[in-house]
């Protein structure tokens, strides 16, 4: 266990080589708050891990982000499962 604590410190995950959207190689990581988009609504999550274009501003989640926005979504449906009817 101790080791792989390491091996994240020593080794970070890669940052993506270039923007989905425009293919910039200027990425910056940074937390910010990330946009879910469903259907009739958006959720603004708060300090999500991003990868931000520099050129065009697109946000990429990293790993540690996806993984928080699948969280708040999880929170998100069981909060409208348990609304009265």
């Amino acid at each position: 266990m101790r080791e792989q604590r390491f091996r994240a410190i020593l080794f970070p995950m890669p940052k993506p080589r270039t923007c989905q959207q425009c293919g910039s190689h200027n990425l910056e990581r940074r937390s910010a708050t990330y946009p879910l988009t469903l259907p009739g609504r958006q959720i603004n999550v708060e300090r999500v891990k991003v990868h931000q274009c520099s050129d065009c501003g697109h946000l990429m989640p990293t790993p540690e982000g996806e993984a928080k926005l699948s969280r708040c979504l999880h929170a998100f449906g069981e909060m409208l499962d348990n609304l009265p009817k």
